[in-house]
């Protein structure tokens, strides 16, 4: 299965304790929406982040982006408040799933077989 995925480029976070703000880490330099290493991280789509949203919001638009073409990031970089907004790079992602030969099962790999086939 081949899946379309849009992504704004490399880049990680983490969390600055003495802003109590997430920044942007590891940044790659020629990334969709202009985030620069050391931005903090506001906002995705008028969503505050938030430590208790994070990683939901993290996933939904920058790991596993398969709905959203373009995105809108609010940042603060030097103590400026300012919007990012572009089209993300579009990538596709290949998943193989398959059930492999065995050499010599043991009988609790047999039967967890023979129900993966049955459903």
């Amino acid at each position: 299965m081949i899946t379309v995925l849009y992504f704004a480029g490399h880049m990680g976070l983490k969390y600055d304790e003495l802003n109590k703000l997430f920044v942007f880490t590891d940044v790659e330099a020629n990334n969709a929406l202009g985030i620069k290493e050391g931005d903090f991280f506001l906002a995705v789509e008028k969503t505050p982040v938030t430590q208790d949203n994070l990683d939901e919001l993290w996933e939904k638009y920058f790991q596993h982006n398969s709905t959203y073409t373009s995105l809108t990031v609010k940042i603060k970089r030097n103590g400026e408040e300012r919007e990012l907004t572009g089209p993300l790079f579009k990538g596709y992602l290949e998943a193989k799933n398959y059930i492999g030969p065995f050499q010599n099962p043991s009988p609790q790999q047999t039967a967890a077989l023979s129900k993966l086939i049955k459903d």
